[in-house]
């Protein structure tokens, strides 16, 4: 059973840049990588954190797949588009430079929307929509897998990604709306830290090649794949579900020439995963002024979360707001880790020649 310490933020971050900078980026990169990762595990999100350091980020850096350093080339642009190729590089980089652009657009057009090719994983989708409420704008991300396919349709084989949507809106300094979820039933950080705690997954996550569900999460790394989210009957195959990630194939990968997850078996499939994001930043002086928008947006977040309380239950909850406790708790105790990850990140530090991680203070 892993064991839950507290970490102060900075201290996850110091490290996670040491690791980047040793698995090849120059310091400032470093830091931008770090800080989405620790951005995560202090909200909660921690199958898209700092376990992924040595899950995706290191080995991929060591080996080459993952490009330190690579150009970041515009491609083209017209209008308030554009699209940018990462040529390999880190997508945690990737999605902020993208991002980053999308929200100047907005500021002085009224709306940027920015899409990436040629990109790798660029962890927590929700981090870059809210890159947005700083500007006082509605962000929007999402990124398919390239021409990796982990998920399948109900009844059929895998030719899907995860294929994340996330969304925010409103000022980050009250409630806000910040909705960030895989488009099938869960992400694959979740499937993988199911297995690096020894521990089953729900029913229904995974489906053998034959179709049989299992729970067992080391069966995804032998071809169990994920089932889209359902929002329907079993038989359509989660119809709902396949609808959105569809939609992020679309914008991620046929409109920017990238390839998509039905490509897998594709002998033109490129040497790397050909990952694909897209962004859109909406400038909402274009409708309303930002702080009448902004307090709208948290009297409806808190009037959701104050609906329906009964004695025995205790009530509904809005996209963002359990991210925001786990967030305040964070900044007050130390980002939660545990044991496992720990001797991971260890193990790390000694291949890196990297300080370790120092303790805080046990849960």
């Amino acid at each position: 059973m892993a064991m839950p310490i507290r970490i102060p933020a900075e201290e996850l971050l110091r490290f996670a840049g040491e690791i980047f900078e040793s698995a090849g980026l120059d310091p400032a990169e470093a830091r931008d990588a770090a800080e989405v990762l620790v951005w995560a595990d202090a909200r909660g999100i921690r199958s898209h954190g700092m376990t992924n350091l040595a899950e995706i980020y290191v080995p991929k850096l060591r080996s080459g797949e993952i490009r330190a350093g690579a150009p970041w080339e515009e491609v083209s642009r017209f209008g308030t588009t554009a699209l940018y190729s990462a040529h390999g590089g880190l997508g945690l980089l990737s999605g902020r430079r993208a991002m980053a652009e999308a929200i100047a657009i907005a500021a002085e057009h009224g709306v940027g929307c920015v899409a990436v090719r040629e990109s790798t994983h660029f962890g927590p989708a929700g981090f870059y929509a809210e890159m947005a409420l700083g500007s006082q704008q509605i962000g929007v991300a999402m990124t398919n897998l390239g021409g990796r396919a982990v998920a399948a349709p109900i009844g059929g084989s895998a030719c899907l990604g995860t294929n994340p949507i996330a969304v925010a809106a409103g000022d980050p300094d009250r409630p806000f709306y910040s909705f960030d979820a895989s488009t099938t039933v869960v992400a694959t950080g979740k499937i993988k830290e199911a297995a690096r705690r020894g521990e089953p997954v729900p029913e229904g996550w995974l489906y053998r090649r034959d179709g049989e569900p299992t729970r067992d999460p080391a069966e995804y790394l032998s071809g169990a794949a994920l089932p889209p989210a359902l929002g329907g009957a079993v038989e359509t195959g989660g119809f709902k579900g396949f609808g959105y990630n569809l939609l992020v194939e679309l914008l991620c990968g046929l409109l920017t020439g990238g390839p998509i997850a039905l490509d897998a078996d594709s002998p033109d499939r490129p040497e790397n995963e050909g990952i694909g994001h897209f962004f859109l930043a909406l400038n909402v002086e274009g409708f309303r002024a930002p702080e009448p928008f902004c307090d709208a947006v948290t009297a409806a977040m808190t009037g959701y979360r104050d609906r329906g309380r009964r004695e025995d239950w205790r009530g509904l909850t809005y996209p963002g707001a359990p991210e925001a406790e786990k967030l305040d708790r964070s900044s007050r105790e130390g980002v939660l880790v545990d044991d496992i990850l720990l001797g991971r990140m260890a193990d790390l530090a000694r291949l890196l020649n990297v300080n370790p991680i120092m303790e805080k203070d046990a849960e």
